[in-house]
């Protein structure tokens, strides 16, 4: 299990933990296969259809989505924080 929280963190703090994303005070961030499967192929033909680099537009959809998601939380985080 890896966790990216120091001690005393914020409750907000991003963790890593067995190939889930989540803040803790909310809900994991979960990718349907679909999701990433869909973007990796708009990221390959983006590309110009290359071979043996599956992998790489894979995680770098992987990347993407987590990323857009988590944004989305973080500012409804802030934005209840300032309320």
């Amino acid at each position: 299990m890896s966790k990216m929280a120091a001690p005393g963190a914020s409750p907000h703090q991003l963790e890593i933990m067995n190939m889930r994303t989540h803040i803790k005070t909310e809900s994991c961030i979960k990718l349907r296969r679909s999701e990433v499967a869909r973007r990796t192929l708009q990221l390959w033909r983006a590309a110009g259809q290359p071979t043996g680099r599956d992998l790489e537009f894979w995680l770098q959809a992987e990347v993407e989505l987590l990323s857009e998601r988590l944004g989305r939380r973080l500012s409804r985080v802030r934005l209840a924080a300032a309320a």
